[in-house]
This record gives structure tokens, C-alpha cells and sequence, in this order.
């Protein structure tokens, strides 16, 4: 299965890719090296506002930066007249960030999707469908078992938690959420590193409501199991 967002594209025949953006030299040259066959006339910047000033009205820009600069990088696409965004998750490592980002793609009428692949796995999607046909009868309320090593509140578990409220079809109403052991002085603000060392950030046990009445839990801390279950009940 395709691995990067180019890789992804490559498999779409309707797609060109017309520019690429990495800071890192080597990044570039490997991008040409692997899809130069595919896109000859495609071209690389280290600077994404050089992309944007060479390259406007692109039908779709893929925002695969780290996840603090999602937004600066989202601002530029937009102003360069970009059509639809496709944005790497988590969205933003700050919720101010994500509230401007999604009212500007609001204001622009742009369509943005972040990259919860999890919501289009055939068994999610089945689950899903079943559920609206009433199969198994009113849905009271999701669980969603994850741990690990990996499991981290901005990597792993925003995939839950967007799960979670894909299965509730419904806007949340209030949460309540406990860090893991040894994270509870954690904070609000961002402290990882994109990912890399998991020991940055926390595992977290929630507790959602959801607007229709639906109850939805996550079980995430590192100690837990490392199997990805969801129990629709």
C-alpha cells in the first residue's frame, strides 16, 4: 500500500504532481530520483512560498509539514489560490491555530480533509453502514481500545478520537480526559516532537458525550494493550 502522499497520488492516474517542497537537499533529490519517471516536468523548492509564487490555482496542495507549521503553510496555499487542501494530522498542535485554519477554508470555500485514513478502512466503513441500517439497534456508545508504546495523545490518538465521532455521527458535547501516569503536570500546551520520541507525549483515557447522547471512551495509555479495537454497543 502506498506509504507517502506521493506515493498515494501515483496510483490515481487523473493526478499530476507539477511541484514538490522539502528543506532538506537530499529529500529533493530523492523525490526526483523516485518520480521523475512519473512526473518529468515536476519541480522542487526548499522554500514553500517559492512553490506558491511559481505554481497558483493548483487543484490540490498536500501539506505534509511537521505539525506546528501546518497553519503558515495552509495560509500561503490558500492566498495562492489553491482549489482543495489535503493536511497532514493532527491538524494543529494548537486549538486557536485549528479554529483560524478551518475558518479560512470556510471563508474560501475550500474543501481541507486531514489524513484520518482509519474512517475509509473497509471494516470501518462497513460498521458504519451497518449500523445506520439499524443491525445492531440504536448505537448507546463506542469503546476504542489502543496502547502501547506509540500510543500518544497528538500521533495515535487523534485517529481515535476522529473513530470515535465518525461512529457517533455527531458533534461532541463535553469531554472529560485523564493523562496518563507520570503526565498528569502535562499541560495543554504542545510539548512533543512531531512524533519521533513517543516519551514526549502522553497517553490519555477519555470520556466523550456526544450531542445525540452517545457515549464514547478511549482507553490509551502506554501500558494498555497495543491492539486498535473498537466495540460498538
Amino acid at each position: 500500500s502506498p506509504g507517502t502522499h506521493a506515493s498515494a497520488m501515483a496510483t490515481i492516474p487523473e493526478i499530476e504532481v507539477v511541484a514538490g517542497c522539502d528543506i532538506d537537499t537530499g529529500a529533493q533529490a530523492q523525490f526526483l530520483e523516485r518520480w521523475g519517471p512519473t512526473w518529468p516536468d515536476a519541480k522542487v523548492y526548499s522554500d514553500y512560498r517559492e512553490l506558491f509564487a511559481n505554481h497558483r490555482d493548483l487543484d490540490l496542495v498536500s501539506i505534509v509539514t511537521p505539525d506546528h507549521l501546518h497553519g503558515v503553510v495552509l495560509e500561503a496555499a490558500l492566498a495562492a489560490g489553491a482549489r482543495s487542501i489535503f493536511c497532514e494530522k493532527p491538524l494543529s498542535i494548537s486549538l486557536d491555530e485549528a479554529d483560524r485554519m478551518v475558518s479560512a477554508v470556510r471563508a474560501a470555500g475550500v474543501p481541507m480533509s486531514v489524513n484520518y485514513g482509519r474512517r475509509w478502512m473497509p471494516e470501518y466503513v462497513e460498521a458504519r453502514r451497518l449500523i445506520a441500517a439499524g443491525a445492531i439497534g440504536e448505537l448507546v456508545s463506542v469503546l476504542l481500545e489502543n496502547g502501547g508504546p506509540r500510543a500518544m495523545l497528538w500521533r495515535i490518538h487523534t485517529h481515535a478520537i476522529d473513530l470515535l465521532t465518525y461512529f457517533a455521527d455527531a458533534e461532541p458535547a463535553w469531554v472529560w480526559a485523564e493523562l496518563e501516569p507520570g503526565m498528569q503536570d502535562y499541560g495543554t500546551e504542545y510539548k512533543g516532537d512531531g512524533g519521533r520520541d513517543a516519551s514526549k507525549e502522553p497517553g490519555v483515557n477519555a470520556y466523550i458525550t456526544y450531542q445525540n447522547g452517545i457515549r464514547a471512551y478511549i482507553t490509551g495509555w502506554k501500558r494498555n494493550p497495543q491492539d486498535y479495537v473498537v466495540h460498538l454497543i
